[in-house]
C-alpha cells in the first residue's frame, strides 16, 4: 500500500490539469514559460507549459498563448491553428535552434480562410540559420504588430494568398491582413532572386504601416530587399504601404537597392508618407487596374534618397515590366521629395517589347541629383535593353522642381535617348529646370504630339533637344529662362515675391501643390512645385492656427 502512496499526488495534479482545461472558456489565456513544463503544467499563469509547440496543440479557437519572459528555442516549425493568437508584453524571445524553414507557420488548405488571429509583442531571432521567421499562407484577418524580427537567413515575414508558392493569381484573395509597428532588421538575402524582410502576395486591402525595416550590407551581392512581393508572381490590389522607414544598401551586382519591389499589381496600390533609403521597383509582368480603383498605383508624399551618394547608380522609382501587356491603368507619382540619388525615376528596362500608358509625375522636388561634375544624373529616364521596343503613351511631367548646384550640373531632366522608344501624347509643363546640362532631350526616338510649354529652363546649356528623332505635332510655348527666385535655392523651393514663375504656368487640372495648398492661389497657376500665396496654417483637424496676438499664422 505504501508503494502506491507516491502515485496519489501525481493523480491529483493530473486531475487538476484536466479540471483546468475542462473549465476553460472559449477564449482564454494560455501561458508558457522557459521554466514551465509540458508534462506537468496546465497552461495557467502559475503552472505554465514550456514550449509554443505544445501550447498550440492544447489551444482552442479564440485562445491567446501568452509568452512569459525568457528565450524559447525553436528547433522545428510551429504550426499555429486559426483563431489562436500569440502575445507577450514582457521580454520574450523566440530563437531559432537550427535550420528551421519557418519558425512559425500559419497555413490553411483553402484560400481566404479566416485566421482571425494576432501575433504581437514578441521578438523573433533567426540567428541567420532559420530560413524564415513567420509564414502565413491562404489566411485572412491575420495581424502582426509591435514585434521585433532579426537575422532571418533568407526572408523575415511572409503573407501569401494561395495554398502553394507556385505562380498565379489566387481565386480568393486574402483580405484583412495587417503588418504594422514592427521592427525588422537583417532578414533578407539575394537567394536566386531578391527576397524580402517582409513579403506579401495574393493580398487585397492589406495594410503595411509604421514599421522600421533595415537591411544592412551582407557583402558580395547577397543582401535582399525591404518589402517584396515574391511568391505567386505577386498579384495584389488595394494595398497601402505608409509611414514606414525602410533602408537598404546600395546596388551590389545582383543585390539590388530596392526598399520596395512589387510584381503584377492589380490596382489601388498606395505608397505614401514613407522615408526610403533605396528604390521602389514597380516590376513583374504587368501593372493595371483590374479591380477598378480608378488608378493602378499612387506613390506620394515620400522622402526618397540617401544621406550621401553611393558609389554606383542609385534609383528612386523604377517602373519596369517583362511583357507586352505593360503598364496601364494610371501610375501617379506626386508630392515626393527626391534627393541625393542619380536616377529618381526610371521607366522601361524589361525583357520584352513593352507598353507604358498614363503615367503622371507632378509636384515633386528633385534636389541634388547629380553626384559629381560628370553629368551623371537623370530625373526621368526612359530606357530599354537589347533590341526591345518600348512605347510610352500619355506621359505627363508637370509642376516639378529640378535643382542642382552649378558645380554639379544635371545631365538631363527628361531624357529619352535609346533607339526603339516611341513617345505619344507627352506633356512637359510648368517645371523648373535649374542647372541642367540638357533639360529635355530625345534622341533616336519617334515623338508624336508633344507639348513642352510654360517651363523655366534656368542656366541650362540646352533647353529642348530632338536629336536624330522623328518628331510630329510638337509645341514649345511660353518657356522662360530667368532665375526663378527661390526663397533659398537648394533648400527652400518656394517662390519669392516677384519671381517670374508666379502666374506663368498653365492649368493642367491639378488643385493642390507640393505642400497641399490650393492651386491656383491667385489668378493663374504658377511654375514649379509651390504656388505663391498666403498659406494659412491649420491643425491636422483643419482648425486655423493663431499666434499669441490672435493673428492668423501664414507663410508665403
Amino acid at each position: 500500500m505504501r508503494r502506491l502512496l507516491w502515485i496519489l499526488p501525481l493523480l491529483l495534479l493530473l486531475a487538476s490539469c484536466n479540471n483546468y482545461r475542462a473549465s476553460r472558456g472559449p477564449a482564454d489565456w494560455l501561458y508558457i514559460s522557459p521554466t514551465g513544463n509540458d508534462e506537468t503544467g496546465d497552461g495557467s499563469s502559475g503552472n505554465p507549459w514550456a514550449t509554443p509547440a505544445y501550447a498550440v496543440t492544447q489551444a482552442s479557437a479564440g485562445d491567446t498563448i501568452f509568452f512569459q519572459a525568457g528565450t524559447y528555442t525553436i528547433s522545428a516549425s510551429v504550426t499555429v491553428p486559426v483563431q489562436v493568437s500569440l502575445y507577450s508584453n514582457v521580454a520574450a524571445v523566440c530563437s531559432a535552434g537550427g535550420a528551421v524553414d519557418a519558425m512559425f507557420m500559419l497555413s490553411s488548405a483553402s484560400e481566404g480562410t479566416n485566421g482571425n488571429q494576432t501575433i504581437s509583442g514578441l521578438t523573433f531571432d533567426g540567428n541567420l540559420t532559420a530560413t524564415m521567421l513567420i509564414f502565413i499562407q491562404a489566411r485572412s484577418n491575420v495581424k502582426i504588430h509591435h514585434c521585433t524580427f532579426i537575422d532571418a537567413l533568407v526572408a523575415g515575414v511572409g503573407f501569401i494568398g494561395r495554398t502553394t508558392t507556385s505562380a498565379g493569381e489566387p481565386t480568393t484573395y486574402a483580405t484583412g491582413n495587417e503588418f504594422h509597428h514592427n521592427t525588422v532588421t537583417n532578414c533578407a538575402q539575394y537567394d536566386v532572386i531578391g527576397r524580402g524582410n517582409f513579403e506579401y502576395a495574393g493580398q487585397s486591402g492589406m495594410l503595411i504601416y509604421d514599421n522600421v525595416i533595415t537591411q544592412p550590407d551582407r557583402g558580395g551581392a547577397t543582401h535582399g530587399y525591404g518589402i517584396k512581393t515574391m511568391h505567386n508572381d505577386g498579384y495584389n490590389h488595394g494595398i497601402k504601404i505608409y509611414n514606414n522607414v525602410i533602408t537598404v544598401p546600395e546596388w551590389e551586382g545582383a543585390g539590388f537597392e530596392f526598399a520596395i519591389e512589387m510584381w503584377t499589381q492589380r490596382g489601388g496600390i498606395e505608397i505614401y508618407n514613407n522615408t526610403i533609403s533605396g528604390g521602389i521597383d514597380v516590376g513583374g509582368y504587368d501593372t493595371n487596374d483590374q479591380y477598378g480603383y480608378g488608378y493602378a498605383m499612387r506613390i506620394y508624399n515620400n522622402n526618397i534618397g540617401r544621406t550621401a551618394f553611393t558609389a554606383s547608380t542609385s534609383r528612386g522609382v523604377v517602373i519596369e515590366t517583362g511583357g507586352p501587356t505593360g503598364i496601364t491603368g494610371g501610375i501617379y507619382i506626386y508630392n515626393n521629395y527626391f534627393h541625393t540619388i542619380t536616377n529618381p525615376i526610371e521607366l522601361g528596362i524589361g525583357a520584352a517589347d513593352m507598353v507604358f500608358e498614363d503615367i503622371f509625375i507632378h509636384y515633386n522636388i528633385f534636389n541634388d541629383i547629380c553626384r559629381d561634375a560628370n553629368y551623371s544624373g537623370f530625373i526621368t529616364k526612359f530606357t530599354t535593353i537589347n533590341a526591345y521596343v518600348a512605347e510610352f503613351d500619355n506621359i505627363q511631367f508637370n509642376n516639378n522642381v529640378i535643382y542642382n548646384s552649378a558645380v554639379n550640373k544635371l545631365a538631363a531632366g527628361f531624357w529619352g535617348a535609346v533607339p526603339g522608344l516611341t513617345f505619344t501624347n507627352t506633356i512637359i509643363r510648368n517645371n523648373i529646370f535649374y542647372n541642367s546640362y540638357q533639360a529635355v532631350k530625345f534622341e533616336d526616338c519617334t515623338v508624336t504630339t508633344i507639348n513642352v510649354d510654360n517651363n523655366n529652363f534656368y542656366n541650362c546649356n540646352y533647353d529642348i533637344i530632338y536629336e536624330d528623332c522623328t518628331v510630329t505635332g510638337n509645341t514649345a510655348a511660353n518657356n522662360i529662362t530667368t532665375d526663378p527666385a527661390f526663397v533659398l535655392a537648394g533648400s527652400n523651393f518656394r517662390l519669392s515675391a516677384g519671381s517670374p514663375c508666379i502666374d506663368a504656368g498653365l492649368s493642367i487640372g491639378l488643385t493642390s501643390d507640393f505642400a497641399g495648398h490650393r492651386v491656383p492661389q491667385q489668378d493663374t497657376v504658377d511654375i514649379g512645385a509651390y504656388e505663391y500665396g498666403d498659406y494659412l496654417f491649420r491643425t491636422p483637424s483643419g482648425k486655423l492656427l493663431r499666434n499669441a496676438n490672435g493673428k492668423l499664422m501664414i507663410t508665403h
